[in-house]
């Protein structure tokens, strides 16, 4: 239960946001710790091309830690064979693209793996025996000819609905994000279900069980932009703002999204170890709130954006972006009944008339 997502600004920016819940047993407790998101190119990489990209997954998170790891000591693994063969660094690295396809890759092996250790573990076979029609076990040899088996072993290698061990792998999906002086900023979409990956061309991309609510959201925020500003430049501020306004609107309507925001900020303009930005501290919190205020009417639209600006952008701190806030309400006393979650009632005679975002 999850929600990641991505938006692109321009050629050189963009956005990448996600929850922290998840849960992790059969009652379904609640974690606020996932780390969904991660950076997949190493430190000595982005100071020498200048190339930054994170990696989001949804589905099982054991699979999205494995993948996000296995992706950066991958691209570590690539660079260092290339240093070898040259015999010092090579004068151009890998591209968005490149990493894409090498993500691509891994997720197959991983998909791949995890199969036949669920085929081993069942049925005592890989999925290469399962296609020769045999496989071997302490010394004999046996066929594969049970149409019980064959049909088990079908459904566990498809990832059917209803199979115990591979269909939390088979529900995974991710996203890659980043920044390279060939390609610009680009966003890749992945599916280990339907086995493919692809550039996302509508300018922002939504996946986990938040996505229902966040492509709505999104959606009416793109609708707004002209065609010139969703390809080409979307103010930052504003697509913040819709950002964090989407993943809110699948935290209060969707059980699987909570906790604190974890954003990640990308410029290609900025010097390279400024180029990704994390940000998942209370900033991301009190964005989240205030923002949350704004769509209901108690902050101006100019003081959201300033502080938007500011506390993400500008690196001010927590204080300033507090007294920026309280010094301009109106009705701190509603205000602070509000985030405290009062009912409409005692904060509004709008009764809950939900405003729209319209930026």
């Amino acid at each position: 239960m999850t929600s990641i997502n991505a938006i692109r600004f321009d050629n050189y920016s963009g956005i990448m946001i996600c929850d922290e819940q998840r849960h992790w047993n059969d009652d379904r407790m609640k974690i606020f710790g996932a780390d969904k998101i991660r950076p997949v190119v190493p430190d000595e990489i982005i100071e020498r091309y200048g190339i930054v990209a994170a990696y989001g997954n949804t589905g099982t998170s054991s699979i999205g830690d494995e993948l996000r790891f296995k992706i950066r000591e991958k691209v570590l693994e690539v660079y260092k064979k290339l240093v070898e063969l040259e015999g010092g660094p090579p004068e151009k690295f890998l591209t968005i693209q490149d990493i894409a396809e090498l993500i691509f890759n891994l997720i197959t092996e991983v998909k791949h793996d995890h199969i036949n250790e669920s085929l081993k573990n069942m049925l005592g076979f890989t999925t290469d025996d399962f296609i020769q029609g045999e496989y071997k076990k302490d010394g004999r040899e046996y066929k594969i000819k049970s149409k019980e088996i064959t049909e088990k072993a079908m459904k566990e290698i498809a990832g059917s609905s209803g199979t115990d061990q591979t269909g939390a792998v088979f529900g995974n999906a991710g996203i890659v994000a980043g920044y390279d002086r060939e390609g610009g900023f680009q966003i890749y979409l992945f599916s280990m279900r339907h086995s493919f990956y692809e550039p996302v061309p509508s300018g922002f991309v939504a996946q986990g069980s938040g996505s229902d609510m966040v492509n709505v959201s999104l959606s009416r925020f793109f609708n707004h932009l002209t065609a010139e500003e969703r390809k080409n430049t979307i103010d930052r501020i504003d697509g913040t703002i819709a950002a964090i306004d989407a993943i809110n609107e699948a935290s209060l309507n969707n059980i699987g999204v909570g906790g604190y925001f974890n954003i990640f900020l990308f410029d290609g303009r900025k010097p390279e170890k400024e180029r990704l930005v994390e940000i998942n501290d209370h900033r991301s919190r009190f964005c989240t709130e205030m923002i949350h205020a704004y769509r209901y009417g108690f902050i101006k639209e100019s003081v959201i954006k300033e502080m938007v600006k500011g506390l993400l952008y500008e690196g001010k701190d927590l204080d300033w972006a507090s007294n920026l806030v309280w010094e301009q309400v109106e009705d701190k006393k509603a205000l602070h009944r509000f985030l405290r979650g009062y009912p409409s009632e005692v904060w509004s005679s709008r009764k809950s008339r939900l405003l729209p975002l319209v930026i």
